[in-house]
Protein backbone atom coordinates (compact mmCIF):
# COMPACT_ATOMS: atom_id res chain seq x y z
CA UNK A 1 0.00 0.00 0.00
CA UNK A 2 2.94 2.16 1.00
CA UNK A 3 4.59 1.29 -2.07
CA UNK A 4 1.54 2.33 -4.27
CA UNK A 5 1.23 5.53 -2.48
CA UNK A 6 4.67 6.19 -3.30
CA UNK A 7 4.60 5.53 -6.98
CA UNK A 8 1.87 8.06 -7.22
CA UNK A 9 3.40 10.53 -5.04
CA UNK A 10 6.51 10.26 -7.83
CA UNK A 11 4.16 10.20 -10.86
CA UNK A 12 2.62 13.23 -9.70
CA UNK A 13 6.11 14.74 -8.98
CA UNK A 14 7.57 13.67 -12.33
CA UNK A 15 3.89 15.62 -14.14
CA UNK A 16 4.44 18.45 -12.10
CA UNK A 17 8.08 18.86 -12.95
CA UNK A 18 6.94 18.39 -16.72
CA UNK A 19 4.43 20.81 -16.27
CA UNK A 20 6.83 23.80 -15.01
CA UNK A 21 9.37 23.01 -17.71
CA UNK A 22 7.01 23.38 -20.41
CA UNK A 23 5.92 26.82 -18.95
CA UNK A 24 9.38 27.81 -18.88
CA UNK A 25 10.38 25.91 -22.00
CA UNK A 26 7.28 28.24 -23.43
CA UNK A 27 8.55 31.61 -21.85
CA UNK A 28 12.25 31.27 -23.20
CA UNK A 29 10.78 30.56 -26.89
CA UNK A 30 8.28 33.96 -25.75
CA UNK A 31 11.01 36.03 -25.20
CA UNK A 32 13.28 34.70 -28.05
CA UNK A 33 10.63 35.47 -30.83
CA UNK A 34 10.54 39.64 -31.00
CA UNK A 35 7.20 38.99 -32.93
CA UNK A 36 5.14 37.36 -29.68
CA UNK A 37 6.12 40.22 -27.61
CA UNK A 38 4.02 42.64 -27.37
CA UNK A 39 5.90 45.32 -26.43
CA UNK A 40 8.56 44.36 -29.11
CA UNK A 41 5.89 43.95 -31.75
CA UNK A 42 4.91 48.21 -31.23
CA UNK A 43 8.26 49.34 -31.39
CA UNK A 44 8.98 47.62 -34.43
CA UNK A 45 5.53 48.97 -35.60
CA UNK A 46 6.43 52.24 -34.76
CA UNK A 47 10.11 52.15 -36.23
CA UNK A 48 7.97 51.02 -39.46
CA UNK A 49 5.21 53.77 -39.43
CA UNK A 50 8.82 56.39 -38.85
CA UNK A 51 10.26 55.58 -42.01
CA UNK A 52 6.89 55.76 -43.77
CA UNK A 53 6.42 59.05 -42.56
CA UNK A 54 9.78 60.54 -43.43
CA UNK A 55 9.84 58.75 -46.61
CA UNK A 56 6.42 60.73 -47.25
CA UNK A 57 7.84 64.07 -45.72
CA UNK A 58 10.17 63.66 -48.54
CA UNK A 59 8.25 63.11 -50.98
CA UNK A 60 5.32 65.52 -50.36
CA UNK A 61 7.72 68.32 -49.23
CA UNK A 62 6.22 70.49 -52.42
CA UNK A 63 9.15 69.62 -54.54
CA UNK A 64 9.51 67.76 -57.68
CA UNK A 65 11.78 67.81 -60.62
CA UNK A 66 10.56 70.08 -63.93
CA UNK A 67 11.56 69.97 -67.58
CA UNK A 68 10.38 71.76 -70.32
CA UNK A 69 11.16 72.30 -73.95
CA UNK A 70 11.05 76.23 -75.55
CA UNK A 71 12.69 78.19 -77.75
CA UNK A 72 14.33 81.34 -76.71
CA UNK A 73 12.52 85.00 -77.38
CA UNK A 74 15.04 87.08 -75.26
CA UNK A 75 18.38 87.42 -72.56
CA UNK A 76 19.66 89.60 -70.61
CA UNK A 77 22.53 88.77 -67.94
CA UNK A 78 19.94 87.96 -65.23
CA UNK A 79 17.49 85.73 -66.77
CA UNK A 80 16.11 84.05 -70.14
CA UNK A 81 12.78 84.24 -71.60
CA UNK A 82 11.56 81.26 -73.10
CA UNK A 83 8.56 80.25 -75.00
CA UNK A 84 6.62 77.49 -76.13
CA UNK A 85 2.89 76.55 -76.77
CA UNK A 86 1.68 77.03 -73.08
CA UNK A 87 3.11 80.58 -73.38
CA UNK A 88 6.39 82.66 -71.96
CA UNK A 89 8.60 81.92 -68.91
CA UNK A 90 10.83 84.09 -67.48
CA UNK A 91 14.01 81.69 -66.23
CA UNK A 92 16.34 83.36 -63.44
CA UNK A 93 20.29 82.35 -63.84
CA UNK A 94 22.72 82.37 -61.61
CA UNK A 95 26.55 81.03 -61.23
CA UNK A 96 24.49 77.83 -60.01
CA UNK A 97 22.50 76.72 -63.42
CA UNK A 98 24.56 75.12 -66.06
CA UNK A 99 24.09 76.07 -68.87
CA UNK A 100 25.42 73.62 -71.69
CA UNK A 101 25.18 73.69 -75.71
CA UNK A 102 27.39 70.93 -77.86
CA UNK A 103 28.03 69.38 -74.79
CA UNK A 104 30.12 72.28 -73.41
CA UNK A 105 29.45 74.98 -70.60
CA UNK A 106 28.60 78.50 -72.31
CA UNK A 107 28.10 81.91 -70.59
CA UNK A 108 25.71 83.86 -71.11
CA UNK A 109 26.82 86.39 -74.06
CA UNK A 110 26.60 82.56 -75.51
CA UNK A 111 22.88 82.22 -76.06
CA UNK A 112 21.13 82.83 -79.05
CA UNK A 113 17.86 83.81 -79.67
CA UNK A 114 15.52 81.32 -81.27
CA UNK A 115 17.62 78.55 -79.73
CA UNK A 116 15.59 75.71 -78.52
CA UNK A 117 16.32 75.32 -74.96
CA UNK A 118 15.74 72.21 -72.59
CA UNK A 119 15.62 73.39 -69.17
CA UNK A 120 15.50 71.29 -66.24
CA UNK A 121 15.17 72.09 -62.81
CA UNK A 122 13.00 71.83 -59.45
CA UNK A 123 9.67 73.19 -58.84
CA UNK A 124 8.10 73.73 -55.42
CA UNK A 125 4.62 75.17 -55.36
CA UNK A 126 4.79 78.33 -57.29
CA UNK A 127 8.13 78.62 -57.65
CA UNK A 128 10.47 76.83 -60.52
CA UNK A 129 14.42 76.95 -59.60
CA UNK A 130 16.38 76.03 -63.07
CA UNK A 131 18.72 73.55 -62.02
CA UNK A 132 20.25 73.47 -66.26
CA UNK A 133 19.49 74.55 -69.30
CA UNK A 134 20.55 72.28 -72.71
CA UNK A 135 20.88 74.92 -75.72
CA UNK A 136 20.24 73.41 -79.59
CA UNK A 137 20.49 75.16 -82.58
CA UNK A 138 18.38 72.51 -84.08
CA UNK A 139 14.49 73.14 -83.43
CA UNK A 140 13.78 70.41 -81.27
CA UNK A 141 9.65 71.21 -80.97
CA UNK A 142 7.58 69.95 -84.06
CA UNK A 143 5.48 73.25 -85.45
CA UNK A 144 2.77 73.74 -88.00
CA UNK A 145 4.23 75.10 -91.09
CA UNK A 146 2.82 78.44 -92.24
CA UNK A 147 2.67 79.30 -95.88
CA UNK A 148 0.82 82.29 -96.79
CA UNK A 149 0.13 83.99 -101.20
CA UNK A 150 -0.86 87.44 -101.08
CA UNK A 151 -0.17 90.81 -100.96
CA UNK A 152 2.24 92.84 -99.04
CA UNK A 153 0.14 95.67 -97.05
CA UNK A 154 3.19 97.25 -94.73
CA UNK A 155 6.32 96.14 -93.27
CA UNK A 156 8.38 96.98 -90.68
CA UNK A 157 11.37 96.41 -88.93
CA UNK A 158 9.80 93.38 -86.49
CA UNK A 159 6.70 92.09 -88.50
CA UNK A 160 4.57 92.83 -91.83
CA UNK A 161 0.58 92.59 -93.15
CA UNK A 162 0.05 90.37 -95.59
CA UNK A 163 -3.57 90.04 -97.12
CA UNK A 164 -4.14 86.48 -98.94
CA UNK A 165 -5.99 86.13 -102.52
CA UNK A 166 -8.29 83.61 -101.38
CA UNK A 167 -9.35 84.47 -98.15
CA UNK A 168 -8.84 88.45 -98.43
CA UNK A 169 -7.83 87.95 -94.94
CA UNK A 170 -4.51 90.42 -92.99
CA UNK A 171 -1.95 88.69 -91.17
CA UNK A 172 0.68 89.52 -89.43
CA UNK A 173 3.44 87.73 -89.95
CA UNK A 174 6.91 88.31 -87.28
CA UNK A 175 10.24 89.00 -88.54
CA UNK A 176 13.55 88.15 -87.15
CA UNK A 177 17.01 87.87 -87.75
CA UNK A 178 16.62 84.42 -89.87
CA UNK A 179 13.84 85.47 -91.81
CA UNK A 180 15.56 85.33 -95.66
CA UNK A 181 14.43 87.43 -98.32
CA UNK A 182 14.53 86.27 -101.98
CA UNK A 183 13.13 87.64 -105.47
CA UNK A 184 11.05 85.10 -107.61
CA UNK A 185 14.38 84.02 -109.15
CA UNK A 186 15.66 82.84 -105.78
CA UNK A 187 18.48 85.77 -105.60
CA UNK A 188 18.61 87.06 -101.98
CA UNK A 189 17.34 90.19 -101.61
CA UNK A 190 17.11 92.32 -98.28
CA UNK A 191 14.16 93.72 -96.63
CA UNK A 192 14.20 97.01 -97.71
CA UNK A 193 13.49 96.08 -101.43
CA UNK A 194 10.32 94.80 -100.25
CA UNK A 195 7.31 97.32 -101.12
CA UNK A 196 3.73 97.69 -100.94
CA UNK A 197 1.24 96.11 -103.38
CA UNK A 198 4.09 93.92 -104.02
CA UNK A 199 3.07 89.56 -104.40
CA UNK A 200 4.57 87.86 -101.75
CA UNK A 201 5.15 83.78 -100.81
CA UNK A 202 5.90 83.46 -97.09
CA UNK A 203 6.92 79.91 -95.81
CA UNK A 204 7.46 79.90 -92.20
CA UNK A 205 5.82 78.34 -88.96
CA UNK A 206 3.21 78.92 -86.29
CA UNK A 207 3.11 78.90 -82.81
CA UNK A 208 0.18 78.93 -80.70
CA UNK A 209 -0.45 79.90 -76.91
CA UNK A 210 -2.79 76.84 -75.46
CA UNK A 211 -4.12 79.03 -72.88
CA UNK A 212 -5.46 82.34 -75.12
CA UNK A 213 -5.23 80.58 -77.92
CA UNK A 214 -3.88 83.36 -80.13
CA UNK A 215 -1.50 82.47 -82.30
CA UNK A 216 2.00 83.93 -83.76
CA UNK A 217 3.18 83.53 -87.44
CA UNK A 218 6.92 83.71 -87.41
CA UNK A 219 8.54 83.74 -91.21
CA UNK A 220 11.37 82.12 -92.32
CA UNK A 221 11.45 82.58 -95.77
CA UNK A 222 9.79 85.37 -97.91
CA UNK A 223 9.67 85.40 -101.87
CA UNK A 224 8.60 88.18 -103.81
CA UNK A 225 7.03 86.82 -107.09
CA UNK A 226 8.71 89.87 -109.18
CA UNK A 227 12.83 89.82 -110.15
CA UNK A 228 14.29 92.64 -107.91
CA UNK A 229 17.11 94.16 -109.80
Amino acid sequence: MQKNKLKILLLFFAITMMMLAGGVLAQSETDDDPSSNPATTEALKDRVEKVVQEKKSFENNGQTKRGFVGQIERVSEETITVSNPKGTQVIPLNDRVSLIKNNKNIAVKDIEIEDSATVLGIQEKDAFTPVKIIFSENNIRSKPQLVLIGTLINIDDSRLTLETRKEAKKHQVILNNQTKYEDITEETVTKTDLFENMQLIIAGFITTNEETEVETKTARIIRALVEIE
